[in-house]
């Protein structure tokens, strides 16, 4: 068992206590971390944080079934049975016989990268980019490298560690890109497998490093609609869906794809029949309109109209 620091409250981890495996966490639950990290902005960086703060603690689990409440997300539990890792279960859920983490929490720096956003490592002759991702990356690095603010961020990144400098990781290509792909999830920004950038909520900075390139929101509706939308695509003109207090003002778009607001976007489309189905728009920032209707609500940083959308501009999974 290994010699940390501890509070003079903190529990000793008990001698039949196993470490617990971070490299095999199930799909689901870092779908359901790196989803609310983007949604809620910095409040989600704030629990990715947390979980990595937690995680360099190098944690131990007893042989049976445990919990640990997730910090910065909401009152969300991580549950799991000896050292795997197995949910994440809302709050107020069960949790008779299962082991409280919480009081053996050990103290250790938290790690310099993120053990969930950051990309694979690169082996020789092989890149965790495709071309189209590349491309974008390529673009956002050359305005990034100038950037006083990424420069700030590598610097206190980087404070202390005797290995890297900032001049060495700015001077080195494949290092500057694969810190630049980190600090983009940290402001909110993620690269996709097309090249589009997917943002939450936009500011000057996160303006600045998009620039022109496409980028991408999404339109909830039903599946009744499929077949008008792959033919016409996503039009303002036609018969409102949803008309939920809102004036019709374009075709309503939104950087959220998942949560209560999501929920009440499928709610509505789906009144006339068919099944909830979230479309994937791409479009360019300087088409993009605030959503008027909601402008005064915090849901509306996040809400966008446009005139319209072409079905190219649409993928359909």
């Amino acid at each position: 068992m290994p010699d940390r620091p501890r509070k003079p409250s903190e529990k000793i981890y008990p001698s039949d206590w196993v470490p617990i495996d971070f490299e095999h966490i199930p799909d689901g639950v870092k779908e359901y971390i790196l989803n609310s990290v983007l949604n809620k902005g910095r409040a989600g960086m704030a629990a990715l944080k947390y979980l990595e703060q937690w995680k360099a603690t190098k944690p131990y689990a007893p042989p049976g079934r445990w919990y640990k409440t997730l910090g910065g997300l909401g009152s969300a539990s991580a549950v799991g049975d000896g050292s795997l890792w197995k949910n994440v279960l809302a709050g107020g859920m069960g949790r008779s016989g299962e082991v409280n983490l919480d009081d053996y929490v050990g103290y250790r720096p938290a790690p310099k990268r993120s053990w969930l956003l950051t990309p694979k490592p690169k082996q020789a002759g092989i890149t965790p980019y495709n071309a189209a991702e590349l491309a974008t990356l390529t673009d956002i690095d050359s305005r990034a490298r100038h950037m006083p603010a990424f420069r700030e961020w590598l610097s206190d990144l980087l404070e202390g560690d005797e290995d890297q400098t900032v001049e060495e990781v700015l001077a080195n290509d494949d290092d500057r890109q694969s810190y630049l792909t980190d600090w983009l999830h940290e402001l909110g920004l993620r690269i996709e497998e097309h090249g589009c950038i997917a943002f939450w909520r936009l500011d000057s900075q996160a303006e600045e490093l998009i620039g022109d390139l496409p980028v991408i929101v999404y339109h909830h509706t039903s599946t009744r609609f499929l077949k008008k939308i792959k033919k016409e695509g996503l039009r303002a003109d036609v018969k409102r869906v949803n008309t939920h207090e809102n004036s019709g003002a374009g075709v309503y778009v939104t950087t959220e794809v998942s949560g209560p607001v999501v929920n009440g976007y499928h709610y509505h489309a789906t009144k006339r029949g068919g099944n909830p189905v979230t479309l994937t728009v791409r479009t360019y920032l300087g088409d993009l309109e605030p959503d008027p209707d909601d402008a005064d609500i915090s849901s509306g940083a996040t809400q966008f109209i446009l005139p319209y959308v072409a079905p190219q501009d649409i993928f359909f999974d």
